[in-house]
């Protein structure tokens, strides 16, 4: 077994197409995935799984059928599963993403 260590800075360079995340690691059936927001994505949800964001960069809104929230850098929220959602870059950002595999 080895232990690795990562580089978010390094990592988010490598960054090139926004909304394709990077897969960073898995946790006990979690992922943790950095990605690139640019403009806005689609509404879409997740059936069985929620979906937590965390701003390193930037500035973004997610809309959602229950209400918005807008996140600064350093800010996060979790989506619950089954809620419809659509991400929106305010200005261009890097997030940091956790969800069950």
């Amino acid at each position: 077994m080895q232990i690795k260590k990562f580089n978010l800075k390094n990592i988010s360079k490598k960054l090139k197409k926004p909304w394709n995340p990077i897969e960073i690691e898995k946790i006990d059936g979690f992922g943790l995935r950095i990605a690139k927001f640019k403009n806005s994505y689609h509404w879409h949800s997740h059936k069985n799984k929620d979906e937590l964001f965390i701003v390193l960069e930037g500035k973004i809104s997610i809309k959602t059928e229950i209400g918005n929230v807008t996140l600064n850098k350093m800010e996060g929220v979790k989506i619950p599963k089954k809620v419809k959602h659509c991400p929106v870059a305010i200005k261009p950002s890097i997030i940091l993403m956790i969800e069950k595999l």
